[in-house]
């Protein structure tokens, strides 16, 4: 009977460890493709507006939001786990936090852009005032 529990917990063991194997990959190849998606669809609108700022921006506002959307399911799940006053289901409450969360990191990734912005226009015209002037030619 011992043999017989022995060989279970192996093939339990090795079921499990193949899940997980199976689930890592999974999780790899999702994030791949997100980040493939975000990156290319990024260059493509940088490629449609003529504009390298345009992608850029892009890129920060998908990735603002991709990085929201857990940050904003966690808040509110904890914040249903401490206070027990919201009364719905927990998808609702984890859909409504997620959206929370997206509309956070679009403002944080536009935030972010305008920063950018003003930093590139100052270095920009900073640059411009130091180059050196050609002299008339008289």
């Amino acid at each position: 009977m011992q043999i017989l529990s022995l060989l279970a917990l192996a093939i339990m063991l090795v079921l499990v460890g193949v899940g997980i194997v199976l689930g890592a990959v999974a999780v790899v190849l999702t994030v791949v493709l997100v980040v493939a998606g975000v990156v290319s669809s990024s260059v493509m609108i940088g490629v449609w507006r003529g504009k390298a700022q345009a992608g850029l921006r892009a890129f920060l506002l998908q990735c603002g939001i991709l990085a929201g959307i857990p940050a904003g399911m966690l808040c509110a799940w904890a914040a249903t786990s401490i206070w027990e006053q919201i009364n719905g289901t927990l998808v609702i409450v984890l859909a409504a936090g997620g959206l929370a969360g997206a509309l956070g990191g679009a403002v944080i990734a536009l935030m972010f852009d305008f920063l950018a912005a003003r930093v590139h226009g100052w270095l920009a015209a900073r640059l411009d005032s130091a180059k050196p002037r050609e002299l008339p030619r008289g």
